[in-house]
């Protein structure tokens, strides 16, 4: 094998290397399993609890039952959520 068939093998080689490479590190393989697993946390300020475990408080206005019914004014479909019962 000459020098020069030589020397474009190992160019040939290092051009693949570093395509694999490229490849591998783009794709965040090595990233992601380096990285630790972190849990899920919900960001200052927002309650962690969800809507359906949360106890309903409040009494969509005009819907004239003593069972609470809503928290947020979201839950009546945008009507107000009471503190009290009203029937309309």
């Amino acid at each position: 094998m000459s020098r020069h068939a030589r020397s474009g093998s190992l160019v040939i080689g290092i051009a693949i290397i570093v395509l694999v490479a490229a490849t591998v590190l783009g794709s965040g393989v090595i990233a992601r399993a380096a990285a630790p697993e972190r849990p899920a946390v919900a960001p200052a300020g927002m309650n962690q609890e969800s809507p359906a475990s949360r106890p309903l408080r409040g009494f969509c206005r005009c819907g004239c039952s003593f069972v609470p019914d809503c928290n947020t004014s979201a839950d009546c479909g945008g009507g107000f959520c009471s503190k009290a019962p009203s029937c309309c």
